[in-house]
């Protein structure tokens, strides 16, 4: 990306604020410039970019799209992506076929070679990014919303307004060294005060109801089957009064 690009990205990202995603419908922002790198995206159609960050390079938002047949001989970015509505099939280069229905999560890494198909219109969420796998794996990864979890360690408790939550997680991708990590996360209810994150993260809820609370923005209850993304330096709080699962891209 040019001294320029960079510049003009940096300039217009939209910082601080964040989305939420309702049956497909992202509420709280408007467009932001589309992050290229590099400008040959093969599903660049119907794509509506919400945030574009330059400085932890990475872009997200929501595509909505009809039926298409798109052969990747070598996918330019990795993608997160979490489906709303509609069927992706997606053909992997050792025949094995990944699908993709509402509430389903994947990550496409950098280089993979596929055939992404849509019989119909298809709503998803996104996040892009230039890096690959750290394993320099290609395989399409499917997150299973019923994957075994690990505990975690305790919560830091400077901000917990409750008793520390019992917490697990699981970690299924991995780039940029561990900066980029998708996996699933589940915690029992709880509150915390105003956090300023130091990353991006898109979570899609699988179970439960989460209260997010913005510093400078709106609070915004976000159920299981919806999602939302937190922006880098989008401080805010949460509170929890249940068991809350989800699916989670941080890009740092």
């Amino acid at each position: 990306m040019s001294a320029a690009t960079a510049a003009t990205h940096s300039a217009t990202r939209t910082g601080s604020r964040g989305f939420v995603v309702r049956k497909g419908v992202a509420e709280g922002l408007g467009a932001a410039p589309a992050f290229l790198f590099p400008p040959d995206d093969p599903l660049a159609g119907g794509r509506r970019y919400h945030v574009s960050d330059a400085a932890l390079r990475y872009g997200a938002g929501v595509a909505e799209s009809g039926a298409c047949d798109v052969s990747i001989a070598q996918m330019p970015h990795s993608e997160f992506v979490c489906v709303f509505s509609g069927q992706i099939a997606l053909h992997a280069a050792d025949g094995r076929i990944v699908t993709l229905g509402p509430g389903d999560c994947a990550v496409v890494p950098a280089g993979a070679r596929l055939r992404w198909v849509q019989t119909g219109k298809v709503v998803r969420s996104f996040v892009v990014f230039p890096d690959g796998a750290d394993n320099g794996a290609t395989d399409i990864v499917k997150i299973d919303p019923a994957a075994p979890l690990s505990p975690m360690s305790a919560l830091p408790s400077s901000a917990l307004l409750t008793p520390p939550p019992a917490s697990e997680n699981r970690r299924d991708f991995a780039a940029r060294a561990g900066k980029v990590r998708v996996g699933i996360w589940q915690a029992t209810g709880y509150a915390r005060g105003q956090v300023t994150p130091p990353h991006c993260e898109l979570m899609c809820l699988l179970a439960g109801k989460v209260e997010i609370a913005e510093a400078n923005g709106p609070a915004w209850t976000v159920r299981a089957g919806e999602a939302i993304l937190l922006p880098h330096g989008a401080t805010n709080a949460w509170r929890s009064r249940e068991t809350v699962r989800k699916v989670f891209c941080i890009v740092s």
